[in-house]
């Protein structure tokens, strides 16, 4: 990996690579290239502050699409025994992944000056706290697209389509500034309100899906109406609308969500709105809870739409 200067000011198209310009002005890929993923990880140096990383991220990735034709990319959000990290997929010619390689330096160098923090949660989630080895960096791996789960080749490039869109989104409207961490949880919640009415299924039914899905994933004393009602109420009361950038949430969200539920409809919800809930959870994930978050964010959405009293509100669906 060659050095580069240490801003994404170091990307340059010194190959003299011809590269025509998109309608967006970002270079465009030829029809009938062959076609090839980078997936990088990018590695905080210790705790979860993944938001650490985005402003980098958001400034490298603009750079490359601009000098080179980028078919699609996209982000999320993972931990492993390692640490938590960035999870980023990028898909274009096999010669311009290797001049996209040759600048994850420049996220490597990001990754390793980033602050080190632990994240405060509304709800914790053991099973994605842990803070792995500490070692920051880039390190890469293989991508497989999720045939199986986005229903066949198709289905997958219809989801990573959507990926596309949905990490562009975060990163153009800088989701890491929307306060943690009542506001993220309310933020998710509006987008999943959202996706449930443009979606193909009955509002109601995929939120009631979505809370079997992940209710198990709160802790107990969260499973009652009680609990969990105090906590949705929190959210709820929260002024988004008063965050900076964010006055307007609700149109904003919905953006996102209108492109999850075209491609939903697209792809197909799956058997009981499984496959449309994936799809939705790594949005959520992009915007940064945990799936325990993602669950009260979820009764926070059934409210919004007028379908459940916070008074109410319960763990079991």
């Amino acid at each position: 990996m060659r050095a580069l200067d240490d801003g994404v000011d170091g990307i340059r198209d010194t190959d003299g690579m011809a590269v025509s310009s998109g309608p967006d002005g970002t270079a465009a890929v030829g029809r009938g290239q062959q076609i090839d993923w980078l997936y990088a990880r990018i590695y905080c140096a210790g705790g979860d502050d993944t938001d650490a990383l985005m402003p980098r991220l958001a400034h490298w990735l603009d750079a490359v699409r601009a000098h080179w034709p980028i078919r699609s990319a996209h982000f999320l959000r993972f931990v492993d025994l390692r640490g938590h990290h960035l999870r980023l997929r990028v898909q274009a010619a096999p010669d311009t992944l290797d001049e996209v390689f040759a600048r994850l330096d420049i996220l490597d160098a990001a990754a390793r000056r980033a602050p080190v923090r632990a994240l405060e949660r509304l709800v914790s989630d053991p099973l994605t706290s842990g803070g792995g080895s500490g070692r920051p960096g880039v390190a890469c791996a293989v991508y497989g697209p999720e045939y199986a789960k986005y229903g066949g080749p198709k289905g997958a490039e219809g989801a990573e389509s959507h990926f596309d869109i949905s990490s562009r989104w975060c990163l153009d409207n800088r989701v890491w500034k929307v306060p943690r961490p009542v506001g993220r949880v309310g933020l998710v919640a509006r987008l999943l309100a959202n996706a449930a009415v443009a979606g193909p299924l009955p509002a109601d039914e995929l939120l009631a899906a979505h809370l079997r899905m992940w209710g198990y994933r709160l802790p107990e004393r969260l499973r009652d109406g009680a609990a969990l009602g105090a906590v949705v109420r929190q959210v709820l009361e929260f002024p988004l609308n008063g965050t900076p950038g964010w006055e307007h949430a609700d149109e904003l969200t919905s953006q996102v969500a209108d492109d999850a539920a075209r491609t939903v409809g697209r792809i197909g919800a799956g058997a009981g709105g499984r496959r449309a809930l994936d799809l939705l959870h790594i949005d959520a994930n992009r915007l940064g809870v945990n799936p325990a978050e993602e669950c009260v964010a979820g009764v926070c959405a059934r409210y919004l739409l007028g379908g459940l009293g916070v008074a109410g509100a319960s763990a079991r669906g």
